[in-house]
């Protein structure tokens, strides 16, 4: 049984839920939508955990985009974001528990090879490859990413690059275990400082963590892997959060997601180009069908094909 013939049973979705289908110019395929309803199946338990324990917390980005403009997915998105108050976030990292198989939470501090500088609720019997880290002994499914907000003091640069600079080793940590990286990605791993990766991702937070006591104005997402956003938001703005339809659910949006929609996006109502509607992850493999282990196998052994027929 797929995950999509899983959810399809336990009354997430209906068959129609699966059906392609044109959607503003886009076409979403089968396979897509099958992975739209494993990202929904997984919102629907994180929801379900947070609302047990009264935790907050937000969708964010594309996310949030598509709450607003389309009442659900975004039909060329491919992930779910979503951030959460630090005070939140620390409590759901103690509660991984909850979370059975399928549903894995990911974290440095539940699993040491997992060198995200965020957490991830994973689907095990899914397929989402991120293709330089495909050999890294983590759980590669499909996920939902999981963002803690903090506040932040404006005109901090100098704070901000030391993240990515941190960011940047643990992103090259992850990729030590692949031995088919192209000649860039050789060079990076061969500058790699050898600094461990929970140390690191433990000093993430702490210079993430370093305003929350302060009564800053302005909060940021600024624990991500790769390059951090620029972008400030109003910290008036996280205050509350309010429930928004999503597909035929409804999830927590912030009070002031409007000003932040505003801030990221400018005229968010305004759609793409046709042309810049697709992957927005294009060095992931995503397979909605196959689990990951499965999928692997057959990964690296085309990988080992390649590089013969290269000899």
């Amino acid at each position: 049984m797929t995950e999509a013939e899983r959810i399809l049973n336990k009354g997430i979705i209906n068959e129609e839920f699966l059906l392609p289908e044109e959607k503003l110019g886009f076409f979403v395929t089968g396979k897509r939508k099958r992975l739209f309803a494993v990202l929904l199946d997984m919102l629907v338990e994180f929801d379900s955990v947070c609302r047990k324990n009264g935790l907050k917390y937000f969708l964010c980005g594309g996310s949030l985009l598509g709450a607003i403009r389309h009442n659900g997915f975004i039909p060329w998105d491919d992930d779910i974001d979503v951030e959460m108050p630090r005070e939140d976030y620390e409590k759901l990292l103690l509660l991984s528990e909850e979370f059975k198989a399928p549903y894995c939470l990911e974290n440095p501090h539940l699993d040491p090879y997992y060198a995200y500088s965020y957490s991830r609720l994973v689907n095990d019997n899914t397929t989402a490859i991120v293709k330089p880290f495909a050999f890294q002994p983590i759980h590669h499914g499909i996920w939902i990413s999981i963002f803690p907000v903090d506040r932040w003091m404006e005109g901090d640069m100098e704070n901000f690059h030391k993240l990515d600079r941190l960011n940047y080793e643990n992103s090259t940590y992850m990729r030590l275990t692949n031995p088919w990286l192209d000649e860039k990605n050789q060079e990076r791993i061969k500058n790699w400082s050898g600094r461990d990766p929970v140390d690191a991702y433990d000093e993430i937070q702490r210079i993430a963590t370093q305003y929350n006591a302060t009564n800053s104005a302005f909060m940021r997402r600024i624990v991500v892997t790769a390059i951090g956003f620029l972008q400030l938001y109003y910290t008036e703005d996280f205050a509350a959060s309010i429930p928004h339809p999503y597909e035929d659910y409804e999830f927590q949006i912030p009070v002031g997601w409007d000003r932040m929609l505003r801030i990221k996006y400018g005229d968010y109502m305004q759609l793409p180009p046709l042309a810049k509607r697709g992957n927005w992850h294009s060095t992931t493999i995503f397979d909605p069908d196959i689990p990951y282990a499965d999928f692997l196998e057959e990964y690296k052994k085309d990988c080992n094909r390649v590089f013969e027929s290269q000899l």
